[in-house]
């Protein structure tokens, strides 16, 4: 037994050592933790006056080499850590910066951890507060033409004044002052339903108009109240109408149908009404447009141009609000070739042609050639003295179509046409000595002599205007004798064509 009782003492000495051990262990854990905790600097709050800088900083500083620092923040959800972004910088120094301070931030709560080696200890919570520019708003009014004193200053007239001070947060804020004046006149507005009345003119009024009563504002200010007096009524009446199809809900039910239907309801006044709505019944107006064109012609409808024939339907909004349909129904008339032809095409000074068109419709030639035989026909005959065009023009309907036809007068076979002879007798018939195709030749030069051989007219160039009188010696400008006459025409062209003759004055 009592080796029993040593080794129990024994096993006891040995727990009761380590269980000494563990408590010193941590008693200096603790003096440690209180090391910190006596030496660590008071975070202090911190004010911000809103201003464009939108910045502040928080300072927690311990002295011990090798400390470490982590800030957090606590927006009502408990600490967090805080890592550096646009809005927090130096979340791991001695010093906290915040940027873009704004109204949201008042009353953000912020500490710092410090770290030394494996002991971290927390600082006391900082507040920040945020406080605004604007400091107190005052808003106030005075009778017209009086005086209103402000912070030492006075005021004659409406209007929004300022004046700034420094609050107890050391911010510069300011005093807004809304100042207002009651006019000598007030116009005012009073809507009662049919049967109750206002109290206006001093008396109850029940019907609608314009009343003037004398009140005074703020116990000071005399001033004339112009009130307008509506009366709703409870009996009202609308028309509406509705596109044949459509519904309207009237009557506790949706109505297709014309008619007159009975509402009763409670207005935003909170009168009793009672409406009745007579409902007509619209319907579409559907049509046909017909339109004709010619070949190659184009119709506008409904913003675009069409020149096929063909219908086409077009959905239009009408002006009683139900849509129509409004169809064109194109047709297009084909027009025939007329094929203008002449027969001979070409022909001989004096000759004449045939001119022909198909026969489709009424027919009108037209040119500078006045020997057409007729103008409304489809066949005429034409005697051109020079070469020339016809113009037809067909009407087939109201749609026309147009061509045209030349015929061509061939050069004659010789170089000049030379008359034997011409009668000067101022007729007006074959009075000039003209020859044919002269102006072909402007080199052209002509003599002309007597039977004796004397010269009596020279031309160069000839112009086709000799009348049969003397251009030289005594009896210049007189008609020369009837009788023969001799002539020498030399055309000086490429040829060297020269041409000798006799003429007759015939008087």
């Amino acid at each position: 037994m009592r080796i029993k009782h040593i080794l129990f003492f024994f096993l006891l000495f040995i727990v009761l050592s380590a269980f000494s051990n563990r408590i010193i262990l941590k008693s200096n854990n603790i003096d440690n933790f209180r090391s910190i905790t006596e030496n660590t600097d008071t975070l202090l709050d911190a004010t911000y006056c809103i201003d464009n800088n939108a910045y502040t900083e928080f300072y927690f500083n311990r002295d011990n080499a090798g400390t470490t620092y982590q800030w957090q923040s606590n927006n009502g959800s408990g600490f967090v850590n805080l890592v550096n972004n646009a809005n927090f910088s130096g979340v791991n120094t001695n010093t906290l910066g915040i940027s873009y301070i704004d109204a949201s931030y008042d009353g953000l709560l912020v500490r710092c951890l410090a770290t030394i080696a494996t002991i971290t200890d927390t600082s006391n919570k900082a507040v920040l507060y945020v406080v605004d520019a604007f400091y107190k708003e005052l808003t106030d009014s005075m009778c017209l033409g009086d005086t209103y004193n402000w912070h030492d200053s006075d005021y004659v007239s409406s209007g929004i004044y300022y004046d700034s001070l420094v609050s107890l947060g050391g911010c510069d804020s300011i005093y807004k002052l809304i100042l207002s004046t009651y006019a000598s006149t007030i116009h005012d507005s009073i809507l009662v339903c049919e049967g109750d009345s206002a109290f206006l003119q001093n008396a109850w009024q029940t019907t609608a108009g314009t009343y003037i009563d004398t009140v005074v504002y703020a116990g000071v200010c005399d001033t004339l109240v112009q009130t307008e007096l509506f009366i709703e009524y409870k009996s009202k009446f609308k028309h509406t109408s509705i596109c044949n199809g459509d519904s309207i809900f009237l009557g506790g039910a949706w109505q297709t149908t014309s008619g007159m239907y009975l509402d009763t309801y409670t207005s935003p006044n909170g009168c009793e009404i009672n409406l009745r709505t007579h409902v007509s019944i619209k319907s579409a107006k559907d049509s046909t447009q017909y339109k004709t064109i010619c070949d190659g012609e184009s119709y506008y409808f409904n913003g675009q141009n069409y020149s096929t024939a063909g219908s086409y339907p077009f959905t239009l909004p009408g002006q009683n609000g139900c849509d129509s349909t409004i169809t064109l129904e194109l047709s297009v008339i084909i027009l025939p070739s007329i094929n203008a032809t002449a027969t001979p095409s070409e022909i001989e000074d004096g000759e004449t042609s045939q001119l022909f068109i198909e026969d489709e419709g009424t027919i009108t030639w037209t040119s500078t050639d006045t020997s057409m035989s007729c103008f409304e026909c489809n066949n005429p005959v034409v005697s051109p003295t020079e070469s020339s065009v016809y113009y037809v023009t067909v009407q087939i309907g109201y749609c026309t179509v147009n061509d045209s036809v030349s015929v061509t007068i061939k050069e004659p076979e010789f170089d000049v046409d030379i008359p034997e002879g011409f009668s000067p007798n101022k007729d007006g018939i074959n009075d000039a000595f003209e020859i044919k195709y002269l102006d072909q030749f402007p080199l052209n030069e002509i003599k002309i002599l007597n039977r004796w051989g004397h010269k009596v007219f020279e031309g160069r160039p000839y112009v086709n205007n000799w009348r049969g009188t003397n251009y030289y010696g005594m009896a210049i400008g007189e008609d020369l004798p009837e009788g023969t006459y001799y002539y020498i025409l030399q055309l000086h062209d490429d040829k060297n064509q020269v041409f000798k003759g006799y003429i007759y004055i015939k008087r």
